[in-house]
């Protein structure tokens, strides 16, 4: 996906005054500064990628809704916006893409009563630690009946 589809979706969502007044240092100006509005899609591009581990796609809607979200961040925080909600605003973004990525890349669990433990070099493996070894030429723990117990 490319900062371009993200910042037509920006566009789409927030409304044109609202980027006006967000691209812009110039209160009096009447335009989208697409300068702006490109840097800070890339920048939650970059950001969406880096967390989530994920490369975007734009036909996925949860990747879209995170990016449009961490651009509209990123458009606040090149304008200096309040802290407060400039902050919830980021850290609900940052949330959101952790949790994305804590869901594509799922870790392994079990519910095994086998515990893991770790070996050391030259021991035997766990599997043999509490099983007696038997002398060669035994069976099962006993002596051949041939050898006349």
């Amino acid at each position: 996906m490319s900062a371009a589809l993200v910042a037509a979706a920006v566009t789409t969502r927030l409304g044109n005054n609202r980027m006006v007044q967000l691209t812009n240092d110039d209160p009096s100006a009447t335009t989208i500064d697409s300068v702006v509005l490109l840097a800070a899609c890339s920048d939650a591009i970059g950001d969406f990628e880096r967390m989530t581990g994920v490369t975007e796609d734009s036909t996925n809607i949860t990747h879209m809704a995170l990016l449009v979200q961490g651009a509209q961040c990123f458009l606040e925080d090149y304008k200096s916006r309040d802290g407060g909600i400039m902050n919830s605003r980021m850290k609900r973004f940052v949330a959101a893409c952790k949790d994305l990525g804590r869901r594509v890349y799922s870790t392994a669990t079990s519910n095994s009563p086998l515990q893991s433990s770790t070996q050391r070099q030259g021991s035997r493996p766990d599997m043999d630690r509490k099983n007696k070894v038997w002398s060669a030429g035994t069976i099962g723990g006993r002596l051949p009946e041939s050898w006349g117990n």
